[in-house]
């Protein structure tokens, strides 16, 4: 049964060794994009074979009595033990599987109780070793952490920020992107050194669309087009819409007016164009 536990694990580690492809894809995409030397975009992403522990001990408690090691404090200790042992390598899955097996045997030896009175009524024994060596219970799955933070930990913001770093990274098309205030909830600096670095980046290959509220992002993404919208209620409801380049006056007027754009940005825009 050993062979066959091997086999089936050899599967599992061909999945991981796509998500491991992946992984070079992401470490190649941070150096590709060129972000801001200032920034401190760091991504880590560790693929893993790992134990489903609710699964597993629900499984393996089908076949066997809650007895010994398998009962109370003990239970959750062994299974604990059992589930943190790190899946790299075939001789680490026949290191858990033979814990596992041992641990049956000896509590069963160990108990009053026969081979036949551990094990629930209508089990057999072979069931239970099918399915301890079949892997059923594992899973292929990753870590991943934004800046040396777990994605549980991250702000909302963060996780759209790393959702669209992810995006970018699987789709290589040159379809348009639209994107939904992708500044809410991050914080200036991040905003800047990272959020910014991706649009503009993005953009030299694919149209960018973005809807936002922040003040500056139309002008530090260096924007080829900006459409400002008014709402107008003094008489009755009415939106109307202006839109051009940054260099046009009147565009210019309204992203100092409304969106608050610095005079510095369209110089520098305006030197850039002029040379």
């Amino acid at each position: 049964m050993q062979q066959i536990a091997t086999n089936i694990f050899e599967a599992y580690l061909e999945v991981k060794g796509i998500y491991e492809k992946l992984k070079i894809n992401v470490d190649n995409f941070i150096k590709e994009f060129e972000f801001n030397p200032n920034s401190s975009v760091k991504i880590e992403f560790s693929p893993k074979i790992k134990i489903i522990k609710t699964s597993f001990i629900d499984n393996l408690l089908l076949y066997i009595e809650k007895v010994g090691t398998f009962r109370g404090d003990e239970r959750e200790s062994f299974f604990e033990k059992v589930c943190n042992i790190e899946l790299k390598t075939k001789e680490d899955f026949i290191h858990m599987l033979n814990i596992v097996v041992d641990t049956i045997k000896d509590n069963i030896d160990n108990s009053e109780d026969t081979v036949n009175k551990s094990l629930k009524k209508n089990s057999k024994a072979e069931d239970l070793y099918t399915y301890i060596f079949s892997g059923k219970y594992l899973d292929v799955d990753y870590d991943l952490e934004f800046n040396n933070k777990p994605i549980s930990m991250l702000s909302p913001g963060e996780r759209g920020l790393l959702l669209l770093t992810f995006f970018l990274l699987a789709d290589t098309s040159n379809n348009p992107l639209i994107l939904d205030q992708p500044e809410e909830n991050l914080d200036n600096q991040t905003i800047y050194n990272v959020l910014v670095q991706l649009i503009r980046n993005a953009k030299k290959k694919r149209q960018v669309i973005i809807v936002t509220h922040n003040p500056n992002l139309a002008v530090v993404c260096d924007s080829e087009q900006i459409i400002c919208a008014n709402f107008d209620t003094s008489i009755e409801p009415k939106i109307s819409y202006i839109s051009g380049a940054i260099e046009n006056p009147k565009i210019n007027a309204k992203i100092v007016d409304i969106l608050e754009g610095t005079m510095p940005a369209f110089k520098n825009r305006e030197d850039k164009y002029i040379q």
